[in-house]
């Protein structure tokens, strides 16, 4: 199949939506589709099925999807002109409506992946009323004219129809995957020592985004109570540092405590893999932020997203402690493959982490499971083979 793929972002960095882009379009280019990707950035990869075509923008607050979607006009009619694509697919953005006219002329069906619910990014990013109308008004126009969705999570679908109800385009569920070649088991003296960790400390660890939903707050606050339980552990929080990083530094009062933490920055993907390969614990302690409104965050309920990092941890082979969403803690405990906690409840959060780090051999089950799981059902490949055949039935029908 002919593919072009629309991406507004640099899918170069250590983000999870570069992860996501990256990992789709080399599954499809593997699978033998044609896959011309507009985007910032990408990777050089000679002899590759992937056609690469540049799309500049202003790199400047506010301005980076405006200039994004001016600039990817011209360079979308022309690609549509040469390439004929049986299908465009496209990240959800808030300026992808200004795409729609060529993409209707040139006849083209378009596909637009939505990977978070919106009714919930307003209340998490403090959206105004002219804001959030702007939003409403970006998701009308771009998938009442779209040939499909795809939703990452079942919540996300459920939310368009309800906020969309006249809305007839077809939404397949696909949710995210991981690199299991490079997120794989290792041993954790190996990856201490490449590393330079102490190969006899135990470490809980999270890698991923600092966003105020991230609930890595619930996880300072449960500390004190690790260390007086398990006096060798230490805290490896793997992200990128900048105003969220800062914070969170500020609510470790404790000077002996701050020191049990340790922040690496951003780091690519295969030195991800490591320090979760150092782990003992992996942990995503999402807080109230990420539920859905009016879903409440009982156990089960539904979250705003499809958490990368929960299966990376899992492909791994490492214990999950996660808040007991159903994309998070839920999915974990239901699999074997960890345990799960309520949101914001540091002691709920402590009891289950220093169980894991008293038990060993529950921690090897539980890493066995989750990779099992991951393999079969979450690989990149597994996901692609899904959109695939949710391309060709709407391209074909």
């Amino acid at each position: 199949m002919r593919i072009l793929y629309i991406a507004h972002f640099d899918c170069t960095t250590n983000e999870g939506n570069a992860a996501h882009v990256s990992g789709v379009v080399r599954a499809l280019a593997a699978l033998g589709n044609e896959v011309t990707l507009l985007a910032p950035n990408w990777f050089s990869l000679p002899q590759s099925r992937i056609r690469y075509i540049h799309v500049a923008r202003w790199r400047h607050a506010g301005f980076n999807t405006i200039t994004f979607a001016l600039m990817c006009l011209p360079v979308l009619f022309w690609q549509l002109l040469v390439q004929r694509p049986e299908v465009v697919y496209t990240r959800f953005f808030n300026m992808l409506w200004w795409l729609i006219p060529v993409l209707r002329l040139m006849g083209v069906p378009f596909v637009v992946e939505v990977n978070a619910d919106q009714s919930s990014e307003h209340l998490a990013y403090g959206r105004n009323q002219l804001r959030r109308a702007f939003w409403s008004f970006a998701e009308s126009a771009v998938y009442k004219r779209a040939a499909g969705l795809v939703a990452v999570v079942p919540a996300i679908s459920a939310s368009i129809r309800r906020r969309f109800p006249d809305l007839n385009a077809r939404i397949a569920i696909i949710e995210n995957g991981v690199d299991t070649t490079t997120f794989a088991p290792q041993q954790a003296t190996a990856c201490r020592q490449v590393l330079g960790l102490d190969p006899n400390a135990h470490y809980v660890t999270y890698v991923g985004m600092f966003q105020p939903w991230q609930g890595l707050n619930t996880l300072i606050e449960a500390a004190p109570g690790i260390v007086a339980t398990c006096p060798e552990v230490i805290f490896l929080l793997v992200g990128s540092q900048g105003a969220e990083h800062l914070q969170l530094l500020s609510g470790i009062a404790d000077s002996e405590l701050k020191a049990r933490f340790i922040f690496p920055g951003s780091c690519p993907p295969h030195l991800a893999a490591s320090y979760i390969g150092s782990a003992d614990v992996c942990v995503a302690p999402y807080n109230h932020l990420v539920a859905l409104p009016g879903e409440g965050t009982g156990w089960g309920a539904p979250m705003k997203g499809s958490p990368l990092k929960v299966f990376s941890y899992m492909a791994c082979s490492r214990p999950v402690v996660a808040s007991h969403f159903r994309e998070a803690g839920a999915f974990v405990q239901n699999l074997g493959a960890g345990l799960a906690v309520p949101p914001d409840d540091p002691v709920a959060l402590r009891e289950a982490i220093v169980a894991l780090l008293g038990d060993p051999t529950l921690r090897a089950q539980m890493g066995e499971l989750g990779r099992e799981a991951v393999q079969a059902h979450h690989s990149w490949e597994a996901v692609t083979l899904r959109l695939v055949a949710f391309l060709t039935e709407l391209v074909s029908g």
